[in-house]
């Protein structure tokens, strides 16, 4: 900055020491040295490729990068031979990126000249360039002689006055005769604009119309929500999501009835599965193929839906049983490859919605051990924790013992008195007291007289005991391993973001009851 202030008062010093004596003199060497203005570089040095041919004295001498070709700067010099902006750069630390353009580049700056160069020459914009400058240039076109002006004819006084009339008339029938174009209200236009444009992108048209359908709420899906619901509430949620499947599982069953009457006929009545033959369902359960679960998991839903008496019938037939087994063919532990691990994982959802609405007891639950299935699958399957969310058999599992709670409270109460009757009274067995070691004390050495009157009492011998040998504990599979590794990264993330919301929650709630937030404003400070 001081070089800057020197240079711009050395400068006004200069200028103020100048009296011109003579105007005529002092104009002919200010001719002289503006046609001196332009310089022209002379030399082999490679630079010299990099700067322009004529270099105009007036601007700035600085060298620009111009695509690669070099060029000098085009703003004009103020008494000295930079402009301001160069030579805030020439004071600087870093100097000028491309030196002089009367003078050499640096080493790294000419790598990069040169790099340009050759990129231009070799690629297809440089050859289509360098063909341009070569080609003659061609003839400039002469332009055409303009059209003179027909000057009007003289009316003729003869002529009668209405032909004009009739000509006048004749334009203004074929005036209306033309389209007129409607203008059309503000705003308008717009809209039209816009629906035409989602016409084009395939999209559909915005309805303008006020909506009377009340708007529903985003539905819940909070794990702690459904646990508070009772089981009228969940069956009627339940009812109320799974109706909007009905539509696409009877073109499904549609589908199914013409394409694929092998393993279902004589089962299923007009897509559904009477009651006499829920038994014969589920024994076919145990045998039917991968490739027709899903369609078997649909028509049970369907029945579900279209008779309710369905449920408690597939319960008793041992249909919980079977579905366990379904689930546990999904499992890690089967090796299956990509594409069976697709469609267990479809059967897998299929089955959970239908888990849902089956009356399931305490006693079904104990005999088919489908709980643990279905924690296994809360840990290992993920489409069932991602995308069945309520469904997710953990909210099963605690929603049945919230239902039994009582029923097991109950039988533990008859078990504990039906034991202690049962159990005969325990046999007193009284076991000598063996005195501890401290407390045996030898007697003191004795003299050789009263030793051999005196008779020796013998010192007690405790048994050997065994020794234990410590087993080290059996180390996890690998795959368990990483598969509980995950699972806990999981539930991390889960738990992290549940606190960033509830302290975000809280703040929204200080806040908003804090009214000297809502009357401060940064413009009185």
């Amino acid at each position: 900055m001081a070089f800057l202030m020197a240079d711009l008062q050395r400068g006004v010093w200069a200028k103020a020491k100048e009296v011109p004596a003579d105007p005529v003199e002092d104009a002919q060497p200010a001719a002289q040295g503006g046609e001196a203005a332009d310089k022209v570089l002379s030399g082999e040095e490679e630079w010299h490729i990099f700067s322009p041919k004529q270099i105009d004295a007036r601007r700035c001498l600085a060298r620009t990068w111009n695509s690669g070709q070099g060029g000098q700067c085009e703003e004009a010099r103020s008494g000295c031979s930079l402009c301001y902006k160069h030579q805030r750069m020439a004071v600087s630390t870093v100097g000028l990126s491309y030196g002089l353009v009367d003078g050499p580049i640096p080493e790294h700056r000419l790598a990069q000249f040169r790099e340009a160069a050759l990129r231009g020459v070799t690629s297809a914009p440089g050859r289509k360039r360098a063909e341009r400058e070569s080609e003659p240039p061609k003839p400039k076109r002469k332009k055409g002689k303009k059209m003179r002006k027909l000057k009007p004819k003289p009316k003729d006084a003869k002529l009668p006055k209405e032909k004009p009339k009739e000509k006048a008339s004749k334009d203004k029938e074929s005036k209306s005769e033309q389209p007129q174009r409607v203008r059309q209200p503000i705003g308008s236009q717009r809209a039209m604009k816009e629906s035409t444009k989602e016409e084009k992108r395939g999209r559909p048209k915005k309805s303008t119309s006020t909506p009377t359908e009340p708007v529903k709420e985003p539905e819940v899906r909070s794990r702690r929500f459904l646990q508070s619901m009772n089981e009228a509430e969940l069956q009627k949620r339940n009812r109320q999501k799974w109706s909007s499947v009905d539509v696409a599982m009877d073109q499904a069953l549609q589908q199914m009835d013409l394409e694929s009457r092998g393993p279902f006929q004589g089962l299923t009545d007009k897509g559904t599965i009477p009651l006499p033959r829920v038994g014969k369902a589920v024994e076919m359960m145990t045998t039917t193929s991968l490739e027709q679960r899903l369609q078997f998991t649909m028509v049970l839903r369907k029945s579900m839906h279209h008779n309710l008496q369905f449920g408690s019938a597939f319960v008793n037939a041992g249909g919980v049983t079977a579905l366990r087994g379904w689930l546990q063919d999904a499992l890690p532990a089967k090796q299956n490859g990509k594409e069976q691990l697709r469609k267990h994982e479809a059967v897998v959802l299929e089955a959970l919605g239908l888990l849902q609405t089956l009356p399931v007891t305490l006693q079904t639950l104990r005999a088919s051990g489908i709980g643990r299935t279905l924690m296994a699958i809360r840990n290992y399957c993920a489409p069932a924790m991602a995308d069945a969310g309520e469904l997710v058999p953990l909210g099963e599992v605690n929603r049945w013992m919230k239902k039994f709670r009582t029923e097991l409270m109950q039988t533990k109460a008859k078990a504990k008195p039906e034991a202690s009757a049962a159990k005969p009274p325990a046999e007193v067995t009284v076991r000598p007291v063996v005195p501890p070691a401290s407390a045996l004390v030898r007697p003191a050495p004795m003299s050789t007289s009263s030793a051999s009157s005196s008779a020796v009492r013998p010192v007690p011998v405790h048994p050997a005991q065994p020794l234990r040998v410590a087993v080290p504990a059996r180390r996890p599979a690998f795959r368990t391993r990483m598969l509980t590794r995950k699972r806990d990264r999981e539930r991390k993330a889960v738990n992290e973001t549940e606190a960033t919301l509830q302290q975000l929650f809280l703040l929204g709630k200080v806040l908003e009851d804090d009214d000297g937030v809502k009357t401060y404003d940064i413009c009185d400070d």
